[in-house]
């Protein structure tokens, strides 16, 4: 081999090789991206799997739209099934977390509490053990009830709220924020935020510079879910779903050339350059958190709970009633807390809450250190001790506030 074809092999050699490291570069690059990012950029990964294909199938055939003690609800997305029972649960006529049926408006002499949230206000346990059932049963002249859905957002908990929970003229709304809610706002089919979500959807507000805008649900009616089994191949659907979801976004995007899909250098490329849904610039917007772990202020998501929280507030103001924001923490909340950094991830919103003199109970100090580990479930929920610790946090605060006579007793603590 001459001097020539030498050169000519290494400078080909070279070139493979600085190939084959800018691809293992883009490997690592996509796995820190969706480490510390949440950017999952792969593509042709099905939205629904098989188990989630089972489950539309039989929601589908079930008639009214329920899966279990969820039914499929036009405007809210879903809700509890009215009349069910099973787990240890049972919900009333109105599908509220109940064992009787409530009036319109409460018995003289009976201060009407209404709680709205996702599961932690719903809770896991059976009704007499929820937080809510304990309260009613610990304070003197109350009634709390429980509007709770499980995997709700704030905006559909405010939704909620608007459609059924005044029309029962609570004196006491209580507004549950589990600390992970931020991320639903800026969420509308499910599975987006995670495959293994059921495959349903749900409202969801936007917000440019005036009053907040309603994006109703898009899944409102059974023909709407029976397309949805195309789904995984029909990406007009998928992009419509998608069309106000930061999720998708993130996680899905049109199939690129073919020849991409085999190079994570290509890939990597196409999804910076090509995809115009997804730019560098969009990433404070659509990231929740910031650097240090805080809420970011200036994500979309968090506007919008700041914006959703003044229009509810003041909705239940001019109703007659009493807002109070009960913030439940995660169990990683309480052990980061504890463990020496010292760093609630929603202290922005604390200071939101304050600063706009909305009443807020921090839920942090209700779980004692010795008790914190009994006080969940294996799934991360809040146990039957976990209620008991909340009902009372919840009844010691309102009595401070004066907004329920005390003592509240009989919570049944250890």
């Amino acid at each position: 081999m001459g001097r020539r074809a030498r050169r000519t092999a290494i400078s080909c050699a070279c070139v493979l090789l600085l190939y084959f490291v800018c691809e293992l570069v883009s490997v690592a690059g996509m796995r820190l991206a969706d480490l510390r990012r949440g950017y999952r950029l792969e593509f042709g990964v099905p939205v629904l799997d098989e188990e989630r294909m089972r489950e539309l199938r039989a929601l589908l055939a079930s008639g009214d739209g329920a899966r279990g003690m969820i039914v499929h609800d036009p405007d809210l997305g879903w809700r509890l099934r009215p009349g069910y029972s099973g787990g240890g649960q049972r919900t009333n006529a109105a599908g509220l977390v109940a064992t009787r049926e409530y009036d319109q408006r409460p018995a003289p002499g009976t201060a009407r509490i209404a709680a709205f949230g996702d599961s932690f206000t719903q809770c896991v346990v059976p009704n007499e053990a929820t937080w809510e059932q304990l309260l009613e049963e610990s304070c003197r002249g109350i009634e709390v009830l429980n509007f709770g859905v499980s995997a709700y957002g704030p905006d559909q908990a405010y939704l909620r709220y608007a459609r059924e929970g005044r029309k029962y003229h609570p004196g006491i709304v209580l507004i549950g924020y589990m600390t992970e809610n931020l991320a639903r706002l800026v969420n509308v089919f499910r599975p987006y935020a995670d495959p293994m979500n059921a495959p349903l959807a749900k409202p969801r507000f936007t917000r440019a510079e005036g009053p907040l805008e309603l994006v109703p649900n898009p899944l409102a009616d059974r023909n709407a879910l029976m397309e949805l089994l195309s789904l995984n191949e029909n990406p007009a659907l998928r992009d419509r779903l998608g069309r106000h979801d930061n999720y998708y976004r993130r996680y899905y995007y049109r199939r690129p050339p073919r020849l991409v899909r085999y190079s994570p250098l290509a890939r990597l490329a196409f999804s910076v350059f090509l995809v115009g849904d997804w730019k560098l610039r969009d990433l404070t917007m659509t990231n929740i958190h910031a650097a240090d772990g805080r809420y970011n202020t200036g994500s979309e998501a968090y506007r919008l709970l700041e914006a959703l929280l003044l229009q509810w507030t003041g909705e239940i103001v001019r109703d007659g009633a009493v807002p109070v924001v009960l913030v439940f923490p995660q169990r990683s909340d309480i052990e980061r807390w504890r463990g020496g950094e010292g760093m609630k991830q929603y202290e922005p919103l604390l200071e939101f809450l304050q600063g706009a003199r909305i009443a807020c109970i921090d839920l942090m100090d209700a779980f004692p250190p010795r008790e914190t580990a009994e006080a969940f479930t294996a799934d991360g929920h809040y146990s039957a001790l976990g209620n008991r610790l909340v009902a009372a946090r919840v009844g010691e605060a309102l009595v401070r506030r004066g907004l329920v006579a005390g003592p509240c007793q009989g919570m049944g603590m250890p």
